[in-house]
């Protein structure tokens, strides 16, 4: 008995004895197809370089936010390094939740990344930065190319606000066919139970020289009531609620939006660039590659030029570390490796989205699918302030969209959705003026809804619901290898062949009628 506790002192004391394997935990989010083993290969290529192991863990989009706040403040389990939204910086910054990284901005080299990008790395006006760019989410307007084609629209083609309703409206008089014979939606918008709101409507609010808010002498205060900020909502609400241009929007989600212009049963979408990886990648593993849009092909739109210009949204994700672990040489070892431009090239290439690094997105450039979405974001990119503020902000401005769509979708008399609109954003201009700490009072009849229903809905078409024809079609996104148009000679042909076929049924039976008659 001895000798086998002896025996069992000795292997604890072997075993303690031995190097005990360091392991660090990362936490990341599922970024596009096949991200979860991209970010495990780059683990176990930085376990071979350092020896130390590295722990994935996947939070789902959903739940990251929360489930990151509690872990800053200590509560469960805190990762090493994680994924952050490029909004979300500010917030965490602001509250001491996340270790500057000062030391490494030498290291990482600040100069590498577009300028765009790096603003967001720190809290406005302070210059500590707490996070590095990772990748860049960018919004822009994809197409089907095949009906483009047939329209002799290019790739890069610039238009108009006006230009581009009036393409819309020839896509939807030409009436390009799916393989059940419905005609095609033009364009799509989220405009239920939806999060992608204020991304989507953004670029029409730019481009016409508004914003959501604005920086004056007392701070940070609400830009929603400017004449420019109504005329960019009004040009959104236009498009949301036209039922000829977007004939599903006011009951469908950004996801449900995108798996319509992936089956080819919507011409136009506000995408994001992973939509281009898709393509090659087979649907049994989440891509495009055998779907009807990917045999349809795609183009790339820059936004119509507004009063202001044109401009895409760019947002993204960074990497960061946690205050609790500020002294963890191992982690900032970790996400210089990540950010590193090999590695982030090669997990961005995986992923679809575009490398927040500014030599890797030239080379990219050089690939013609990206070269117009890239050329977008280096001279009409524009990003939400990075605010402390802006994410109560923009919960704000997404509970605002949503409220939009369900106005729309259920209220058809037009005075009536009129006022539930301008009420809805007035009282969202009070929300976020009492979010950057001022009180814009109550408006009940006062002059300013008198303005805000004047300028919202100057000159825009918001017909009642009874005399616009939705499109039918099936709700499950099927997809067409070849794209039919319905020309107004065809419409002739077939009037007049079917009058013949008609004449030709009477001549018979009137000669039957009276050679019956004839012989009796």
């Amino acid at each position: 008995m001895k000798k086998i506790v002896w025996c069992c002192l000795l292997f604890a004391g072997f075993a303690l004895s031995l190097p005990v394997k360091d392991t660090l935990e990362l936490w990341v989010m599922p970024n596009g197809p096949g991200a979860g083993n991209a970010i495990r290969e780059l683990g176990n290529r930085f376990e071979e370089e350092t020896k130390i192991h590295v722990r994935v863990r996947l939070l789902d989009w959903s739940e990251a936010f929360s489930e990151i706040d509690r872990a800053l403040r200590g509560e469960g389990n805190t990762p090493d390094v994680f994924q952050l939204g490029s909004t979300w910086i500010s917030l965490f910054a602001s509250k001491n939740l996340l270790a500057p990284l000062g030391s490494m901005v030498n290291a990482v080299d600040s100069s590498r990344f577009l300028e765009l990008s790096w603003e967001l790395t720190h809290v406005e006006n302070k210059s500590a930065v707490f996070s590095v760019p990772w990748f860049l989410d960018v919004r822009m307007l994809f197409a089907n190319k095949a009906v483009l084609s047939a329209l002799g629209i290019n790739e890069g083609e610039q238009f108009t606000e006006t230009g581009f309703r009036s393409l819309l409206q020839e896509i939807s008089d030409r009436e390009f066919l799916n393989p059940q014979g419905f005609p095609m939606a033009p364009f799509g918008l989220p405009g239920k139970d939806d999060w992608t709101g204020p991304q989507q409507a953004a670029p029409w609010i730019w481009s016409a020289g508004g914003d959501f808010v604005k920086k004056e002498s007392e701070g940070w205060v609400s830009a929603l009531l400017d004449s420019a900020t109504l005329d960019g909502v009004g040009s959104y609400l236009e498009l949301l609620g036209n039922l000829h241009f977007s004939p599903y929007s006011l009951r469908e989600n950004s996801t449900q939006v995108t798996q319509r212009f992936a089956g080819s049963e919507q011409v136009f979408l506000m995408g994001t660039s992973e939509i281009i990886r898709k393509l090659d990648i087979p649907i049994a593993e989440n891509g495009l590659k055998e779907s009807f849009i990917g045999q349809d092909g795609i183009l790339l739109l820059p936004f119509p030029n507004g009063s202001n210009g044109h401009f895409s949204f760019v947002g993204g994700s960074h990497l960061a570390i946690p205050q609790l672990k500020f002294k963890n040489a191992k982690a900032r070892r970790l996400l210089r490796f990540l950010v590193r431009a090999d590695n982030m090239d090669r997990y961005t290439r995986r992923i679809g989205f575009l490398p927040a690094d500014k030599s890797i997105l030239s080379v990219r450039a050089a690939d013609s699918r990206y070269h117009y979405l890239i050329k977008e974001i280096e001279k009409n990119g524009r990003a939400f302030p990075n605010i402390p503020k802006w994410g109560d902000i923009e919960n704000e401005l997404i509970a605002m969209f949503n409220r939009f769509g369900e106005i729309l979708r259920n209220q058809s008399d037009e005075k009536i959705r009129a006022s539930l609109l301008t009420a809805t954003l007035l009282e969202t201009h009070r929300k976020i003026n009492l979010i950057l700490g001022h009180d814009s009072g109550e408006y009940q009849g006062t002059v300013d809804t008198v303005f805000v229903k004047k300028v919202l809905f100057a000159e825009r078409s918001f017909p009642p619901f009874e005399q616009r024809k939705a499109i039918t079609a099936p709700d499950t996104v099927q997809a067409t290898p070849e794209v039919k148009s319905k020309s107004v000679w065809v419409r002739i042909i077939v009037i007049l062949a079917s009058a013949g076929v008609l004449g030709g049924v009477l001549f018979l039976f009137q000669k039957l009628y009276f050679d019956r008659k004839k012989w009796r």
